[in-house]
């Protein structure tokens, strides 16, 4: 979420209290899971990212920034720990999002 807010300017020696500035964020969603190789052992440091659905171009490469619209999109990127586990917060509710890994050594 983004506000503009604009503060009045002060007067020189103007000690008024201001209002405070209030601001609420929608609660986020969050996948998590384990990324294992191919026999079944967990892939530490491995990045996994959650792409937007409909962002084509950053399925193929989610590290780049893509900007069109007026709008500017990423996808998340987070690294699995020594377990392989991961967890990406902070998604949309009700949005749609491909979840893809990538490892050194390791097709996608």
């Amino acid at each position: 979420m983004s506000r503009t807010v604009i503060v009045p300017e002060r007067a020189k020696g103007d000690d008024a209290p201001r209002p405070p500035v209030e601001f609420r964020l929608d609660a986020g969603g969050s996948v998590a899971g384990t990324v294992r190789d191919p026999d079944g052992r967990p892939v530490a440091g491995a990045r996994v990212y959650a792409v937007p659905a409909g962002e084509e171009m950053l399925l193929q490469n989610p590290d780049v920034t893509v900007t069109g619209g007026g709008r500017t999109r990423t996808a998340v990127k987070v690294s699995t720990d020594a377990q392989g586990r991961y967890e990406i917060d902070g998604l949309a509710f009700g949005g749609a999002y491909h979840v893809l890994a990538r490892a050194d050594a390791w097709a996608r």
